[in-house]
């Protein structure tokens, strides 16, 4: 029974050491990995800056659209007749803000 116990002890020892091992090399490859930057990250915030300027430049004409169309279905009653009313089924304004 002492024995075994002592292998066991041993034999624990040994896979903690190597655990410990595998964590000192994990950690330093995450801290490596952290102060990379991706390859694509130039493209990315570049393509990003295009869309949010896209969106500046539309978003407000979108609302607009939307905004203008509104009081046109509310003082008809129903979309069917707002539609109508427009002459036709939405605003046709080519905003492509989907009230069209």
């Amino acid at each position: 029974m002492l024995d075994t116990l002592a292998a066991d002890e041993g034999s624990l020892a040994a896979k903690i050491k190597k655990r410990e091992g595998e964590l000192e090399r994990n950690q330093k490859r995450l801290r490596g990995l952290q102060s990379v930057r991706p390859a694509f990250m130039d493209e990315y915030e570049k393509v990003e800056g295009d869309l949010e300027k896209k969106y500046e430049v539309r978003a407000p004409a979108d609302i607009a659209c939307v905004c203008s169309f509104r009081p046109v279905a509310a003082a008809a009653g129903s979309p069917d007749a707002a539609a109508a009313a427009v002459g036709g089924s939405g605003c046709h304004c080519c905003c492509c803000c989907f009230c069209c």
